[in-house]
C-alpha cells in the first residue's frame, strides 16, 4: 500500500474514532489518537505526514483567536491587575511541577513543561512536535488534566464552596427567554466570514512557517485572527475544519510515537501526580488567594483558575451563577499566554538544563 493511500486510511480511522468520541462527549482528538493508535498496533497501515502539522497548527490558532472577541476584552479591563498575578502564579507553578518531573521521572524538560502547561490538548500536542518532545506523552497528560478540570474539579469546587463560602447560591436559573437568546447564532456567509477567516489562517501559516521558530504558525495564525474578530467580529471556523484539524492532529501525534510507547503507559504514573497536584495548587490556593486578595466572587475565581477548557468553564458560569465575563477572561488569557510563551520557555529549558 502506497503512503497516500495509508494517509487516507489513517485518516478515515482517525474520523471514525473522533466522531465515535463526540457521541460519548470525549474531545474529538482523543478519538482520533486512540482510534490510530489501536489501528497502528493492529497492522502496519498507521502513517500520517508530519509536514500537515504546520497548517493543523494554524487552524488550531485560528480556533483560540475566534475567542478574543470584544466580550473578552471588556472582561480584562475590570481584572487586569489579578489577571497578572494569576499568570506570574501559572507560570511559576507550571515551572516547579515541571522542574520536579524531570527530577524524579526518565522525562526530557520539554515534555516535562509541555505536559504540565495548562493549555489545549491540542495545541500542546502539535508544540511538543516542533520541540521534539514525547508528543504522545504531552497528549495523554493533557487530556486526562482536560478530562479532570471538566469532570473533577467541577465537583470539588462545589465541595469547597460548601465549607468556605455557605452563603454562596450555586446554580442561577433562566428564563426561556434568556436560554434562546444566549443559543441565538449569528448569520454566517462563506464570503464574508469563513473566507477571510482561512485567507488570513493561510497568511499565518506561511508567515509562521517561515519563521522557524517552535509552534509560530499557531502563534501567527492566533495573533493576526484575533486582531481581525476584534476589529470586525467576523472571524469563523466552520465546523468540519475544525474536525478534520483534531482528527489529524491525533494521527500526527500517534504516527509519531515510539513503537513501545504502550509497553511504557506504566511510567506516566509519577509524572500524572505531579501534574494534578500542580492544577490542585493552582485552583484551591491560588483562586481563593486571588479571591480575598482583590475581593472577587469566590466561586468565579474557582472557574476562573480551573485549569479546563475555554468554552467548558465560561458556559459553568453561565449555568452555575459564576461572572462569565471574568471567568472567559481568565480562561482565554491563560490558553493565549501558554501557547505563546511555553514554546520559548521550553527552548530556554533545552538550553540551560
Amino acid at each position: 500500500m502506497n503512503l497516500i493511500a495509508q494517509t487516507a486510511l489513517t485518516f478515515g480511522v482517525g474520523l471514525l474514532g473522533a466522531v465515535g468520541a463526540g457521541k460519548i462527549r470525549l474531545p474529538a482528538i482523543t478519538g482520533s489518537m486512540l482510534a490510530v493508535l489501536i489501528f497502528g498496533l493492529l497492522t502496519p497501515y498507521a502513517y500520517f505526514p508530519i509536514q500537515a502539522r504546520p497548517a493543523v497548527q494554524a487552524v488550531a490558532g485560528a480556533i483560540i483567536g475566534l475567542g478574543i472577541d470584544r466580550e473578552a476584552v471588556l472582561g480584562l479591563k475590570k481584572v487586569g491587575r489579578p489577571l497578572l498575578v494569576f499568570l506570574v502564579g501559572l507560570f511559576g507553578i507550571t515551572i516547579v511541577a515541571a522542574m520536579l518531573m524531570m527530577r524524579i521521572t526518565p522525562l526530557s524538560s520539554a515534555t516535562a513543561l509541555l505536559a504540565c502547561a495548562p493549555g489545549g490538548v491540542t495545541d500542546m500536542a502539535l508544540i511538543a512536535g516542533d520541540l521534539e518532545a514525547d508528543a504522545m506523552t504531552v497528549a495523554l497528560l493533557q487530556m486526562i488534566r482536560m478530562l479532570v478540570g471538566v469532570g473533577v474539579f467541577p465537583l470539588l469546587t462545589q465541595a469547597y464552596l460548601k465549607r468556605h463560602d455557605h452563603n454562596r447560591i450555586a446554580v442561577k436559573h433562566r428564563s426561556g427567554e434568556e436560554e434562546g437568546k444566549r443559543h441565538e447564532q449569528k448569520k454566517i456567509s462563506f464570503f464574508g466570514n469563513v473566507l477571510p477567516t482561512l485567507i488570513i489562517t493561510a497568511i499565518g501559516c506561511l508567515i509562521g512557517s517561515l519563521t522557524g521558530f517552535p509552534a509560530a504558525p499557531l502563534s501567527c495564525t492566533l495573533i493576526l485572527v484575533a486582531v481581525f474578530q476584534l476589529g470586525t467580529g467576523r472571524a469563523c471556523v466552520p465546523p468540519p475544519l475544525r474536525l478534520t484539524a483534531r482528527v489529524v492532529a491525533g494521527a500526527v501525534v500517534v504516527s509519531g510515537a515510539p513503537p513501545d510507547f504502550v509497553q511504557r503507559l506504566h511510567l506516566l504514573i509519577i509524572p500524572l501526580l505531579v501534574m494534578l497536584a500542580s492544577l490542585f495548587v493552582i485552583n484551591f490556593i491560588l483562586g481563593p488567594f486571588l479571591a480575598k486578595r482583590y475581593k472577587l466572587d469566590l466561586f468565579t475565581m474557582l472557574l476562573a483558575c480551573t485549569p479546563a477548557g475555554v468554552s467548558d468553564m465560561a458556559l459553568m458560569a453561565d449555568e452555575m451563577g459564576g461572572d462569565q465575563p471574568k471567568v472567559l477572561a481568565f480562561q482565554i488569557v491563560r490558553l493565549v499566554a501558554v501557547v505563546l510563551f511555553i514554546p520559548l520557555l521550553a527552548k530556554l529549558f533545552l538550553m540551560i538544563l
